[in-house]
């Protein structure tokens, strides 16, 4: 067992250190005057103010101890009263990482969403940088419960912890052989190599890639390892009745809930791993539109371009394309508040695209649109996947489905059943000459077989 220390004294432990010092002037000044200016009791009271201050004295030095544990195949992270245990296996890399928190103006224990980072510092130097191979969660002050992979951590030797940290790492190997030898998820055969290689080629991976995913939320799992790629120019139909997984799996696709098991990549790139700027290659439309209702149609285009980081003229161009494609433009002028529903579906649909995304993650557009506005948002999807765009709908709609969609996926009980064109779903099921609504009722009613096509 090793122990690894941080007592170097940043800007915060300086101002607690101050707070320490008024204290042991103030418990110096009961112990010479107090006996003398209040007899009998004042030596009582010069004793309880020893008390007061020992007490806060230690509470206050509590909240300054750093050190870390290296025991067998655990690493005990402690600083203060918060601690964190990690086990080996899931330390995928360990680096200096001096860099991370340059600028910054905090210390302490914090999450930085951003980053997907849990930081455990008391300054700026001597830092060192966990990445894990699956998230972690802990209780963090001000925050509540947050989930990460990372962690950063301040340490008095980080080269000795690095290299303490890989003499463990090869004494777990002959565990990690193992567990890579034991069966797992059968992921989609046109990413198997985007899985097994981290430096896969790129240009031969899907575009969108889910493999074994998994969430649960405390005792209830609402998505049970679902395996599903998405290539580029194509229309993936993702069908399920109402609360079979569809909404949670495509958050999961988009960032915006964080998976128990499993990965997302797109174009070969871990979502979940690399953050923000894979995030980027993404347009996601919710059931519900999300639009800043108190702008004109051309001004929220506007924004979101400037929020995608489009250049002042190329997003004031794209923004008129997009009006124009959407049929919107005598209304670019317009405040949103004043659209039906189906305008504003087209102008969600239109945010998403302003950056031109690899993988379009569209849930439930279509619902509550008028024949016209639905016929409309139909030819948008389609325009969208002619470009080269990568399509993930989800739907209940069995019409939008079968008319859009290259292949359908049909999840149930947050398990998909079955994955493919109309011939793979009728194999699965059983049923040669079915329509989509008989298959969808057959394959959904008892567990069957999953079929990947």
């Amino acid at each position: 067992m090793e122990r690894f220390t941080y007592t170097r004294t940043g800007q915060a432990l300086k101002n607690k250190f101050h707070s320490l010092m008024l204290l042991g002037l103030v418990d110096l000044a009961s112990w010479i005057i107090l006996p003398f200016l209040l007899r009998p009791w004042g030596l009582w009271i010069a004793l309880g103010g020893l008390v007061i201050s020992a007490a806060v004295y230690w509470w206050l030095t509590a909240s300054l101890r750093t050190f870390h544990t290296l025991d067998g195949g655990r690493l005990l992270l402690r600083m203060g009263r918060h601690s964190l245990a990690v086990d080996l296996a899931d330390v995928a890399s360990a680096q200096m990482a001096g860099h991370l928190l340059r600028g910054a103006g905090h210390a302490g224990v914090m999450y930085g969403s951003r980053t997907d980072t849990l930081y455990m510092v008391a300054d700026h130097r001597q830092l060192v940088a966990l990445k894990l191979s699956r998230p972690y969660e802990m209780n963090v002050p001000r925050q509540g419960l947050c989930q990460f992979t990372r962690i950063v951590l301040s340490l008095d030797e980080p080269e000795r912890f690095l290299a303490a940290l890989g003499r463990e790492e090869d004494g777990l190997r002959p565990q990690r052989a193992a567990a890579a030898a034991s069966p797992t998820p059968a992921v989609p055969a046109a990413g198997a190599h985007c899985v097994s290689s981290p430096r896969a080629d790129r240009a031969s991976c899907p575009a969108a890639l889910l493999q074994g995913l998994v969430k649960r939320f405390g005792g209830f799992t609402a998505v049970r390892g679902v395996d599903l790629a998405v290539d580029h120019g194509e229309i993936l139909a993702f069908l399920g009745s109402n609360g079979a997984g569809k909404s949670t799996t495509i958050r999961m696709a988009t960032g915006l809930v964080r998976p128990t098991a499993g990965r997302v990549l797109v174009e070969g790139r871990d979502l979940w791993g690399e953050g923000a700027p894979v995030r980027r290659l993404l347009g996601y439309v919710p059931d519900v539109p999300l639009l800043h209702e108190s702008l004109t149609a051309r001004e929220f285009l506007w924004l979101m371009a400037g929020l995608y980081g489009l250049p002042e003229g190329e997003g004031r161009q794209r923004a008129e394309e997009l009006l124009r494609q959407m049929g919107l433009t005598q209304w670019g002028d317009h405040p949103i508040r004043s659209f039906s529903l189906g305008m504003k579906r087209k102008m969600a649909i239109a945010a998403a695209l302003v950056h031109r995304p690899r993988v379009l993650l569209l849930d439930e557009v279509t619902n509550g649109l008028d024949p016209r506005a639905g016929r409309e948002v139909k030819d948008f999807i389609v325009r969208a996947a002619r470009e080269g765009a990568a399509v993930l709908l989800t739907t209940h709609v069995l019409e939008v489905a079968e008319e859009l969609a290259h292949r359908i996926a049909i999840i149930h009980e947050g398990e998909l059943r079955a994955v493919g064109d109309l011939a793979a779903l009728r194999a699965a099921a059983g049923l040669p000459q079915a329509g989509l609504e008989e298959l969808f009722l057959a394959l959904t009613a008892e567990p069957v077989q999953e079929v990947t096509a």
